[in-house]
């Protein structure tokens, strides 16, 4: 994914760090942001959409987010596959695999998101609402990853 083809509502300070694809580096604002994507422009299939979550040396983690696609920037459609984890919330956002606290982030925070079949946009969003902390419902508006791919065709 191209550095110049990412934006964020919450500015574009690091943004490159989510596509160097160096684990050492990361994106981080808090309260709910989204990173949009400029796939092309003539819509293209997303086959899926890959996380690398930041750990946090206190706590385990569990990220809340959303996907949406768009062909037009104005409307858009909140994607859903099958074997998604809902939000222990009951605010219906995806949850991410459970994060183990430590030092640094790891490749094992990493993980794929396969879209349904047939899913075509122009843009991609990620909708970020922050994490889940320990086991409980606590929650923060802390969002930080080290890396989103994007894998279209």
């Amino acid at each position: 994914m191209s550095k110049d083809a990412i934006f964020s509502d919450a500015g574009s300070g690091g943004l490159a760090n989510l596509t160097d694809n160096d684990v050492r580096t990361s994106w981080s604002r808090s309260g709910s942001p989204y990173v949009q994507f400029y796939l092309g422009d003539s819509p293209v299939t997303v086959k899926s959409v890959s996380l690398g979550y930041c750990r946090n040396t206190q706590s385990r983690r569990q990220y809340y987010f959303d996907f949406y696609v768009s062909d037009n920037g104005y409307d858009w459609t909140k994607i859903a596959g099958d074997g998604w984890r809902e939000d222990n919330l009951g605010k219906g956002h995806v949850m991410g695999q459970l994060v183990s606290p430590g030092a640094g982030n790891s490749e094992e925070d990493y993980e794929t998101f396969v879209f349904p079949e047939g899913v075509r946009a122009r843009l991609l969003r990620v909708c970020m609402y922050g994490t889940r902390m320990g086991q409980g419902s606590s929650s923060t508006t802390a969002n930080a990853y080290w890396s989103i791919d994007v894998e279209t065709e």
